[in-house]
């Protein structure tokens, strides 16, 4: 398309700042030149994107808010994922990918000052369904305390009805439409935090302990693009870079790897 980057600059825009905005105001805002935004904003009119009505002089646009802008935002959430701090995108992936199973999930949405601070020390998760109950929250409680006592942090967990209002609040991480798709160092890696949590909670520790470092080894083979043949060879693989002998720096491998994973 002739103008689809002032397009794309624009739709974006108008996407994190949903206000109705005078057609100046955008194209001082997105820095695009005055005839390409116009002429690209005269095209997003035609085919419904957006609707703009006169006000005086000048004319006024608001984006229309509906299934073909969501998966333009859907777009940019993957984006805006890929971009943030590792740790925190890490965690939020190993958070969605750990409720997959619940069907009652509809969307979960990450929010809160980690969309805007590089730092943080907390994350906050909303969890969208239809009539969500606060018994349905406490039944993720596992899969929450499982990633808290590996990562190191602290998770939020609310509730909300399935809407655009809730999709818009933040980066919407996980929809259930989502095609599920296989990957083998994924896989490995949940099996390895399950372990992992078992073993800091003290359950059968030397098998959990032992356990979490075999998923971790297939996992750090997958990354290097090794296929081990058995066991031994992974736990070969995994031991020229990295000697584990505690539960600290099992966590501490295991947080630099996940953020391998899930990057």
């Amino acid at each position: 398309m002739k103008y689809q980057k002032s397009m794309m600059k624009i739709m974006e825009h108008l996407l994190f700042d949903r206000r109705e905005r005078l057609i100046e105001e955008i194209i001082a805002e997105t820095k695009t030149g005055r005839t390409s935004a116009f002429s690209a904003i005269n095209w997003m009119e035609e085919a419904g994107i957006v609707k703009i009505r006169k006000s005086g002089k000048g004319r006024l646009v608001r984006l229309v808010l509906d299934n073909h802008a969501l998966r333009f935002k859907y777009y940019l959430d993957s984006i805006r994922l890929k971009n943030l701090n590792p740790l925190a995108r890490a965690t939020a992936e190993i958070f969605a990918e750990s409720t997959l199973n619940e069907q009652k999930i509809k969307a979960i949405v990450l929010f809160g000052s980690i969309l805007k601070n590089e730092k943080f020390n907390d994350l906050d998760f909303l969890i969208l369904g239809d009539s969500l109950t606060n018994n349905f929250l406490k039944s993720l409680n596992g899969a929450r305390e499982k990633i808290e006592r590996v990562f190191g942090v602290i998770i939020n967990m609310h509730k909300g009805e399935f809407n655009l209002e809730n999709i818009f609040r933040g980066i919407c991480i996980y929809r259930a439409s989502e095609l599920k798709t296989e990957d083998k160092a994924k896989t490995q890696y949940l099996e390895f935090l399950d372990w992992a949590y078992r073993a800091i909670k003290k359950q059968d520790y030397e098998t959990a302990f032992n356990n979490a470092i075999l998923n971790l080894s297939y996992v750090y083979s997958y990354l290097n693009e090794f296929i081990p043949e058995t066991k031994s060879d992974a736990l070969l693989f995994f031991n020229k870079k990295y000697k584990i002998k505690n539960i600290n720096q099992l966590k501490k491998v295991g947080v630099e790897i996940g953020k391998e994973v899930f990057k």
